[in-house]
C-alpha cells in the first residue's frame, strides 16, 4: 500500500472485455481501413506539432528515412529522467475509435543501444495520468517497433485509453547516459478495436467450478497431457481411466510421480472465486493407490510449483482428494544480505526472491493445469477420474486465543481496544483523511468522510460511484474524481513501537477495490530530541521507518487471498520491499477474516485466523513509532475494471486491537 506514488499502468472502467471487443469491432468494421498514419512527414507544419518533453529543445528535423521522409530528434541528458518529444494531433484530439493500437517504428542511428518508450495519452480525465506506454530497447544502428494497445485491460490491470480522445503521443529515452539521436520512421494507428498483444493468454472462469468435462472425445484429447501415465475416455463419456504403469523395484523408490494433466480449452483458468479443487476418484483395483491431486500454473511434474495434496484411495472405494489453496507452509524470508531484500514475490511483480522459502506458490487466477498422479509401484495401478471441480472450503474455526491475547508468551498489555461501539467514529482516535493531500495518479477515487460510518458495532468504509473533491474540500488543489471511498488513520493520535496488532474484517468483493489494514511511521513533532518540522520527516520510511502491509485484499485476487509486505527506504530508486501475494484463507462462518501482525525487534510475523502465514527477519525491520490505517482504494494496483452495478460495497471492520510487551514499552511521541 504505497501511500505517495505509483508507476502502475492506469485503467478504464465499464468497457466490453478486450477478448469480445475485437470480435464485435471486426463485425462492425467489415471493409474499413485498419491502418491510419498519425503523422505525414511530407506535409507542411509537421514540425510545429512536435514539442520538447522534459527537455528544453528537440532539435527536430524532417530527414530521409528508410522508406521515405522521417522525423529525427534528439533526447538530451540533464536533470529529467525521460527526455524526448511530445506530438500533438492536428486538431484537439485524434479520434482512434476505429483502431486498436498505436505503433511507432523507431530507428537508432547512434553507436550505443537506447531504451525508448512510446506513450499515448487520452483526455478523458478519469484519473490524473491518463496514459499507457510501451518500452523497447533498440540496438545501435537498428530499427524497432513499439506498440501501445488502446482498449486492452490485461485482465483488469491495464489502463484502457479512451480511443476517441487521444490528446498526445510521447517518445522519450529512459535515462540516457548521453544525448541520443532517434529517427521516427512512422507513427500509425492500426488494427481493430480490442486488439490485444500477440501471445495474450485469456482466462476463463469455470461455470459452477467445473474444470473438466468428458463428453467430447476430441476436446478431451486436446486438453490432456500424459507424463508417464496413460488416459482413456470411458464409454459412458462421464469419466476417464488413468493408468499408471508398473515400475521396477528400484524405480519405485526413486522415480517421480506418473501424472495425467488436464488443461483449459484455451488460455488459463481464473479460479479466484474458489479456494480449493476437488478430484473425485474411484479405485477399481484390488490394492490401495497413493494418489496426488495437483493444481498449478504450468504443466510440470514438480508438485512444489502449485498446490498439491496426497491421499490413499482404498481398493473398490470412491474418494475425494481435496487440494486446498490455503496451506500451513509458512512464507519465510531468510535474509542473508540487504541486497537480497530488493526483490519481492508479490503477485503484481512475479519476481520470486531467492531467499523466500515455502509458502504457497500458486496464483489462483492463472491456473494452467490440474493433474492426478500416483506414486510408483511395482504393479500397474488404475484409477477412474469422475470429476474435477473448483469449490469453496467450509468456514474456518479459529483458535480460542484469537481476539483475546497475542500468540506468544510474555507480559502483554492491551493498549488499544477499538470495537466501534456507538453511533459515531471515535475522533479522538481516528482521522477520516490521510495526513498528506496527494492521491496516487492511477487511482480512481477520492477520500470522503461521508464514506466512513460506524453502524451496529462495525466500522464500514463504503466505495461507490460519487463525484467529488478530495476530503470534501472545496479548496482541494486536485480535480474531482468520479468515485468516492473512505479511510481512517490514527496519525497524530495513536502510535506504538513493536507489539501485536489484530483486526477482524470482511472484505468487499466488487471488482477494482483494494481494502487494506496497514501501518506507517509517525515519529511525532519531536523524535530522539530532534524537532521534526515537515510531514515527510515524521512519515518517512527511511531512517528505520517502514511501511507494514498487514493485509492488502485486492478484489481481483478473489475473496480468499491477500497480500502482505514491508516497504522501506522511500518509494524512489532506493525503494526496497519483501512480501507475498499468495496468502489464501477460509473466512469464518460470518464471512470475516482475522489478521494479526507480530512486530518484534528484527522480526515480523503475520497471522491469519490464528495461524502464522509469513515471517521476515532482518536487522532492517522498522523501529520507529507507527500509526494504523484502514482504507479502500479504487483502481491503481488493484486494476481498473470497476463494475458500477456492484457498487456501493463496504469494507467492514469488527474490531482493531493492539498489545505491547512490557519490555518494549516506550513513551509515545507527543501528538498535537
Amino acid at each position: 500500500m504505497q501511500p505517495v506514488f505509483s508507476k502502475n499502468r492506469e485503467g478504464r472502467i465499464n468497457r466490453i472485455p478486450a477478448r469480445f471487443a475485437g470480435v464485435l469491432a471486426m463485425i462492425a468494421l467489415t471493409g474499413a481501413a485498419q491502418e491510419m498514419p498519425l503523422l505525414d512527414f511530407g506535409r507542411p507544419g509537421v514540425i510545429e506539432r512536435v514539442a520538447p518533453s522534459r527537455q528544453k529543445e528537440t532539435n527536430a528535423a524532417i530527414v530521409d528515412g528508410a522508406a521515405g521522409k522521417a522525423l529525427e530528434f534528439t533526447c538530451h541528458t540533464g536533470t529529467e529522467l525521460f527526455p524526448g518529444i511530445a506530438i500533438r494531433p492536428p486538431g484537439e484530439v485524434w479520434d482512434l475509435s476505429k483502431f486498436g493500437a498505436v505503433e511507432a517504428k523507431i530507428a537508432n542511428p547512434g553507436a550505443a543501444p537506447v531504451k525508448v518508450s512510446l506513450r499515448v495519452d487520452d483526455t478523458a480525465g478519469l484519473i490524473t495520468n491518463c496514459w499507457n506506454s510501451a518500452t523497447i530497447k533498440i540496438p545501435a544502428g537498428a530499427t524497432a517497433t513499439a506498440t501501445v494497445y488502446l482498449d486492452f485491460s490485461d485482465h483488469g490491470r491495464n489502463y484502457r485509453l479512451a480511443p476517441a480522445k487521444i490528446g498526445q503521443v510521447l517518445l522519450f529515452a529512459d535515462t540516457p547516459e548521453q544525448d541520443c539521436r532517434l529517427r521516427l520512421e512512422s507513427l500509425t494507428a492500426k488494427g481493430p478495436p480490442g486488439t490485444v498483444p500477440a501471445g495474450f493468454v485469456p482466462r476463463s472462469k469455470p461455470q459452477d467450478g467445473v474444470l473438466l468435462g468428458f463428453a467430447d472425445p476430441t476436446d478431451f484429447a486436446k486438453r490432456t497431457q500424459e507424463k508417464g501415465a496413460q488416459t482413456k475416455l470411458e464409454a459412458d463419456g462421464k469419466s476417464v481411466a488413468v493408468t499408471f504403469p508398473a515400475a521396477g523395484a528400484a524405480d519405485a523408490v526413486k522415480a517421480p510421480l506418473a501424472m495425467a494433466f488436464f488443461t483449459p480449452r484455451e488460455g488459463k483458468w481464473n479460479l479466484s472465486a474458489f479456494n480449493q479443487v476437488e478430484f473425485k476418484l474411484f479405485n477399481p483395483g484390488k490394492a490401495p493407490v497413493q494418489v496426488s491431486g495437483f493444481v498449478g500454473n504450468a504443466v510440470a511434474t514438480d508438485l512444489a510449483n502449485g498446490a498439491a495434496e496426497t491421499a490413499t484411495v482404498a481398493p473398490g472405494a470412491h474418494a475425494t482428494v481435496t487440494v486446498p489453496f490455503f496451506t500451513d507452509r509458512l512464507w519465510d524470508v531468510a535474509v542473508k544480505s540487504e541486497q537480497q531484500t530488493r526483490l519481492t514475490d508479490a503477485a503484481s511483480e512475479k519476481g520470486v526472491t531467492g531467499s523466500a522459502k515455502d509458502g504457497q506458490t500458486l496464483f489462483s487466477d492463472e491456473v494452467a493445469a490440474v493433474a492426478v498422479g500416483a506414486a510408483p509401484a511395482t504393479t500397474e495401478q488404475r484409477l477412474i477420474l469422475e470429476s474435477v471441480t473448483a469449490s469453496v472450503a467450509p468456514p474456518a474455526v479459529l483458535p480460542e486465543w484469537v481476539g483475546k491475547r497475542p500468540p506468544g508468551p510474555g507480559n502483554w498489555t492491551l493498549t488499544l481496544d477499538e470495537n466501534f461501539t456507538g453511533a459515531a467514529l471515535n475522533e479522538g482516535l481516528w482521522n477520516t483523511r490521510m495526513p498528506y493531500t496527494a492521491l496516487i495518479a492511477t487511482e480512481l477515487h477520492r477520500y470522503s468522510k461521508d464514506n466512513v460510518r460506524v453502524e451496529n458495532g462495525f466500522l464500514k468504509i463504503k466505495s461507490e460511484r460519487r463525484r467529488g473533491l478530495l476530503n470534501d474540500d472545496p479548496k482541494s488543489p486536485l480535480p474531482p474524481r468520479e468515485y468516492s471511498s473512505g479511510v481512517v488513520s490514527s496519525y497524530g493520535k495513536w502510535t506504538q513501537t513493536y507489539g501485536y496488532f489484530e483486526a477482524r474484517m470482511k472484505l468487499p468483493r466488487a471488482p477494482g477495490l483494494w481494502p487494506a489494514f496497514w501501518m506507517m511511521p509517525d515519529r511525532g513533532p519531536e523524535y530522539k530530541g530532534k524537532k521534526l518540522t515537515t510531514f515527510r520527516e515524521r512519515y518517512s520510511t527511511n531512517d528505520d521507518g517502514m511501511e507494514f502491509d498487514i493485509l492488502e485484499g485486492l478484489s481481483r485476487f478473489g475473496p480468499y487471498r491477500f497480500n502482505l509486505a514491508c516497504h522501506w527506504d522511500g518509494y524512489g530508486k532506493d525503494h526496497r520491499k519483501v512480501g507475498t501475494g499468495r496468502v489464501y484463507f477460509r473466512p469464518d462462518a460470518e464471512g470475516f477474516i482475522t489478521v494479526g501482525f507480530l512486530w518484534e525487534p528484527g522480526r515480523t510475523t503475520w497471522y491469519c485466523n490464528g495461524a502464522p502465514v509469513g515471517t521476515w527477519a532482518s536487522l532492517r525491520v522498522g523501529s520507529v513509532p507507527e500509526h494504523l490505517i484502514l482504507c479502500t482504494q479504487m483502481g491503481g494496483w488493484e486494476g481498473f475494471d470497476i463494475e458500477d452495478a456492484r457498487l456501493p460495497d463496504d469494507f467492514i471492520v469488527d474490531y482493531v486491537r493492539a498489545w505491547q510487551k512490557d519490555e518494549w514499552k516506550t513513551p509515545p511521541p507527543a501528538h498535537e
